[in-house]
This record gives structure tokens, C-alpha cells and sequence, in this order.
């Protein structure tokens, strides 16, 4: 349960799939959730009024300002001042039964994580306007490791193996310019004993 900024108390109802509202008086309304039955099934909330919403298992509630936040089976669901229901952690799958809530004086997020058995903390969860979705950085990653590791096993041999065919490109290249010298005749410098020949492939 949380208290709100008019003194309401915030109760969440896990069993109905709802959060209640009770007033300084003990009247209770309900004020977020349509409540679970056998034909209540998760859809997801976003963009939903909070009337409208499926809650599925609902424990934590925080309140700051005008704003709620629930902790379902699914992740926090945040519900402003319009009544208009956002998912803030658990869009994206990598966030899984929520349990406790709590914000400290900087508006930030604490919830327990009961499917990962952590403490997880959302920061200035009231300015999010669309969900983050975590696996669009697991599959960036994915791929920088898969190109990091391709990188390492094969770049030096391959890098050998082109600059071996340089190298054979460069010999080849070598032998076919001396097979085109052909001695045509010699002199003999008797001083030395030198052969000097002339190249006749030019003529």
C-alpha cells in the first residue's frame, strides 16, 4: 500500500487484478484494473485508461505526486495524472514478477525483481514516454561479439593468405620479367672474366 499526495491509501487487490483507492473518509473505489475472472487475459496496458487495464497479480503500489505505479506479474506499470497506463520495466520480457516498490527523494524507482531474485532501480521513471526495449541492445551486442570473434579466429590467417598472394603476385611478376631477357650473344671482358649479354627481346 502507498499513501497519495491528498492522503488517499493505495491498496493493491492481487486476487481481483485491481489497486484501490480508499479516501480519508474509508470509501473505497476502484482505480486501476478490470478486474481478473477466466476470461481475463493479458493483452498489455499501454496507452490504456486505467479503468481498461488488465493487472494481472498485482502487489506494489508507490505513489509520487499524481502519479502510480503497480507492480504486476509483467513489470511496473506507471499510471500518471490522466489515468493513461504505461509500461515502464518488463515491455521488452527482461523484467518479470514485480513485488515491492519504492521512490526515493529523487523520484527514482526501487522494485524487487521476485522472478530474478533482485533489487532493480528505475531512474526518473516519470519522464519515460515509450518503454525501452532491452533486447534491441542483447542483439546489438550479440552481433558485435559474433563480428569481434570472426575478427580474431580468421582475420590473421586470412590477412596471411592475402598477403601471400601478394607476394606470389609479386615473384611471378619477377620471374615472367627475367624469362623475357633472353641472352643473345656475349662479350667476354677478359679482365674480369664477366659474361655481359645483350638483350635482343627490346629489338
Amino acid at each position: 500500500m502507498a499513501v497519495g499526495e491528498r492522503d488517499e491509501l493505495f491498496v493493491t487487490v492481487p486476487e481481483a487484478g485491481q489497486v484501490w483507492r480508499l479516501d480519508g473518509e474509508g470509501r473505497g473505489t476502484a482505480f486501476a484494473g478490470v478486474g481478473q475472472d477466466e476470461d481475463t487475459y493479458w493483452e498489455g496496458v499501454d496507452g490504456l485508461n486505467a479503468g481498461e487495464v488488465a493487472l494481472e497479480d498485482p502487489r506494489g503500489v508507490a505513489v509520487d505526486g499524481g502519479t502510480v505505479y503497480v507492480g504486476t506479474a509483467h513489470g511496473v506499470v506507471r499510471i500518471d495524472e490522466s489515468g493513461t497506463a504505461l509500461t515502464v520495466a518488463g515491455a521488452d520480457r527482461a523484467v518479470g514478477a514485480v513485488g515491492a516498490l519504492a521512490l526515493d527523494r529523487h523520484g527514482d524507482l526501487y522494485f524487487s525483481d521476485l522472478s530474478s531474485a533482485q533489487v532493480s532501480v528505475l531512474i526518473q521513471p516519470t519522464r519515460i514516454e515509450d518503454p525501452f526495449h532491452w533486447e534491441h541492445i542483447v542483439g546489438i551486442a550479440a552481433v558485435g561479439v559474433i563480428v569481434l570473434f570472426g575478427v580474431v579466429r580468421f582475420g590473421p590467417s586470412l590477412w596471411r593468405r592475402v598477403m601471400g598472394g601478394q607476394d606470389a603476385s609479386a615473384r611471378d611478376e619477377a620471374e615472367n620479367s627475367a624469362a623475357e631477357v633472353r641472352p643473345g650473344g656475349s662479350d667476354v671482358d677478359t679482365d674480369d672474366g664477366d659474361d655481359w649479354f645483350d638483350d635482343r627481346s627490346q629489338r
